[in-house]
């Protein structure tokens, strides 16, 4: 009834670089940025779904104090040329209606969305496809132990499986 969960049902996750409240750049970003939609784009060249869009990320500051310290990240952070610009109200209540912005706010021209889903269900088949065995369940406790002498093996307790399953290798 409304939208009162509509934000947390909303399946897309956003590639930004601006962390926080105060849009700060992470580290990395120059490198970390450009490899995530690599690989993302690997994804879809191997499945096929359109999964990456690079439609920007826009982050309106929501008071003056927080525009203040968004400006001062953006002047000062080391942004990648061409990665993002500051906007002012005017600005975004025209290129973005609907923003409704009263103190501006930072513009990431790099950022992109990501359909989640689709990325999930193609990963999760790459992976299938691959050899990798996955568990649809809630894990409750994963045990590292030696056994008779070859090795550590992984112990894992779920809820989906009574018996306790033994792996050589674990991704969580």
């Amino acid at each position: 009834k409304g939208f009162r969960h509509a934000a947390s049902a909303t399946p897309v996750a956003l590639l930004n670089p601006a962390t926080g409240r105060s849009a700060k750049l992470i580290s990395g970003a120059d490198f970390l940025l450009p490899f995530t939609s690599e690989r993302i784009r690997e994804i879809e060249a191997w499945s096929g779904r359109d999964v990456l869009k690079e439609t920007g990320v826009l982050r309106p500051a929501p008071d003056p104090e927080t525009a203040a310290l968004m400006f001062k990240h953006y002047q000062t952070d080391p942004w990648p040329s061409g990665w993002a610009c500051w906007l002012e109200k005017e600005a975004i209540n025209e290129q973005f209606p609907g923003a409704f912005s009263k103190h501006g706010g930072l513009w990431i021209q790099k950022g992109a969305s990501v359909d989640m889903p689709a990325l999930l269900k193609s990963m999760r088949e790459w992976l299938g496809e691959a050899g990798v065995e996955l568990l649809d369940t809630f894990v409750k406790t994963v045990q590292v132990h030696r056994s008779s002498g070859d090795g550590r093996k992984i112990r894992l307790h779920t809820d989906g499986y009574p018996e306790v399953q033994n792996f050589d290798q674990l991704v969580v």
